[in-house]
């Protein structure tokens, strides 16, 4: 049991990982970087990558697949635009978003910049998972709006990163005060609504928890994250001992999750029953408030496709063929 989180991070190791948990995480590094790697030749990715160049310069951290060397914080952003691109990225249902996404590229740019250990590396990442899962946890408990991974996953990020810098406790929690403050604000509904390449607000959250840990390094204080309100300590208690990097999914098709229950349903269906396209008269779909007001319009973009309900319905046409 820990009594805070800023202790949990500085104390935890996956010497001590059951090896459940140990799979887990081996699975969900795998997982991202094949999304990362997806990512890449995206027109979204190009665009953060020039960017990133322009504006951050040359460091020691890698774009994944890319010559280019740029700082932590901007290695982070073009990385975690190209792990979200493509909508494959893990999820976790409390979250209701992708924590791989903001996480793994956080701690990639700065195991880097420090020359870190692959131990090292896979204890930090472990870190921000299980951090930022919560804070997702966390920020819908305490939120009336729907503000997506952008926002509570800067945390999660700022967590692994914390532990890779060696901050002591204080500087933790000033750094995953800072990480909050600025992280995104991501009103995700209009995102669904109006797709864009702005997605889950993941790269600049996962550029925002970054930073937030080098500030902190530097002395830079921070607001009393909400890991220090009273919602939290049921969640931080558990830490260490219930490890929620085991209960993320892994999607099947390349589209929003909220499109991808009746696409399986018909699957299985079709599996178990055996019909053609000339036995159904009409399909009819139920789903959730959320999930309804995907575009409607027919898409133009990755990103209008991938937050459609075409991507919903033309799969399901194809499959009872």
């Amino acid at each position: 049991m820990n009594n805070s989180l800023s202790s949990y991070i500085h104390s935890e190791s996956i010497d001590e990982l059951d090896e459940r948990t140990l799979l887990a995480l081996k699975e969900a590094l795998a997982d991202i970087v094949a999304c990362t790697i997806a990512g890449r030749k995206t027109e979204a990715a190009n665009i953060a990558k020039q960017f990133a160049v322009a504006q951050w310069g040359t460091g020691k951290s890698s774009i994944v697949l890319f010559p280019e060397k740029l700082t932590a914080p901007g290695a982070a952003f073009v990385n975690a635009t190209m792990a979200n691109e493509l909508d494959l990225d893990d999820g976790h249902r409390l979250t209701k978003g992708h924590p791989g996404a903001v996480i793994f590229p956080a701690v990639l740019a700065a195991a880097e910049e420090i020359d870190a250990s692959g131990k090292d590396f896979l204890t930090a990442l472990l870190i921000g998972y299980e951090t930022g899962i919560r804070a997702g946890m966390l920020a819908h408990q305490l939120r009336p709006e729907y503000h997506c991974t952008g926002s509570w996953g800067a945390i999660g990020a700022a967590a692994g990163v914390s532990r890779l810098l060696g901050l002591s406790q204080e500087r933790t929690e000033h750094a995953l005060g800072n990480a909050e403050y600025f992280g995104t604000y991501s009103p995700m509904m209009r995102c669904i609504e109006q797709p864009s390449m702005l997605k889950d607000g993941i790269n600049w959250g996962c550029m925002t928890g970054v930073s937030a840990a080098y500030l902190a390094k530097l002395g830079y204080t921070g607001i009393p994250s909400l890991f220090q309100m009273g919602e939290a300590i049921e969640l931080i208690q558990e830490l260490g001992s219930h490890y929620r990097i085991n209960e993320l999914y892994y999607k099947p098709f390349a589209c929003c999750r909220w499109a991808q229950p009746a696409i399986e349903a018909v699957k299985v269906m079709k599996a178990s029953h055996g019909f053609t396209a000339d036995q159904i008269e009409k399909i009819i779909i139920h789903t959730f408030t959320e999930s309804a007001a995907l575009s409607k319009e027919y898409p133009k973009t990755t990103e209008e496709a991938q937050y459609n309900l075409f991507s919903q319905q033309q799969p399901i046409l194809f499959m009872v063929k």
